[in-house]
């Protein structure tokens, strides 16, 4: 296994539920003409050494994610909650198309562990968890220690049995929570209320994307 490959395992594994063929190619391998044809040669070669597994899913185009649409802390003002549902609702203009994705293997579980589902946990919401994959490739981009400071949804989860869960949480040196992160898909304000109550109830800054 090459470490680009091992990268993708630990990041399916740990970090994300899945990402599409598209994201895998445009990180990990070389920006060409064949990047796409080689990115999913290589998924295929690891699904027959069952460390990942190729599935093909409906799922929105991706936006472009340039910067949160919100972002919140400690002092701040209480958001307009029905202004950030016209924001987060009226992005969705283009039907679900067949998307390629990934997702972690049996083998690749057993091998680096993780806290990921191994499996499309609920088809409804691959858009929603490539746009989550979208959101951890900027920061890894921008240099975040991925590995030590994103905690994923499924992660948070077991790690501090929050009663809301947000998709990702970025922690310090430590390993405490300094930022939630969550993408804002076609949310109802009541949703966002309860995501901000929860996050101010525990003095945590917050991006919605």
């Amino acid at each position: 296994m090459t470490g680009r490959e091992k990268e993708l395992c630990v990041v399916l594994c740990h970090q994300l539920r899945m990402l599409s063929i598209d994201q895998i190619a445009r990180v990990w391998w070389p920006p060409n003409r064949d990047a796409r044809w080689r990115a999913r040669a290589d998924v295929n070669r690891l699904a027959q050494a069952k460390w990942l597994i190729p599935v093909t899913v409906l799922a929105r185009p991706l936006l472009e994610l340039s910067r949160p649409i919100f972002e919140w802390g400690p002092g701040d003002a209480e958001p307009d909650y029905s202004l950030l549902e016209n924001g987060c609702r009226e992005r969705w203009d283009c039907p679900a198309v067949q998307t390629e994705i990934a997702v972690a293997g049996r083998r690749a579980l057993d091998v680096f562990g993780g806290s990921t589902p191994g499996g499309v946990k609920n088809a409804c919401q691959t858009t929603h968890d490539l746009h989550v994959g979208e959101i951890f490739l900027r920061y890894r981009a921008c240099g975040l220690n991925w590995r030590e400071q994103w905690v994923g949804e499924d992660a948070v989860s077991s790690r501090w049995r929050w009663t809301k869960i947000p998709d990702a949480v970025l922690c310090d040196a430590d390993g405490s929570p300094v930022r939630a992160v969550d993408f804002g898909g076609a949310y109802r304000d009541a949703r966002l209320r309860d995501f901000h109550e929860v996050c101010a109830a525990k003095s945590l800054p917050y991006e919605l994307w």
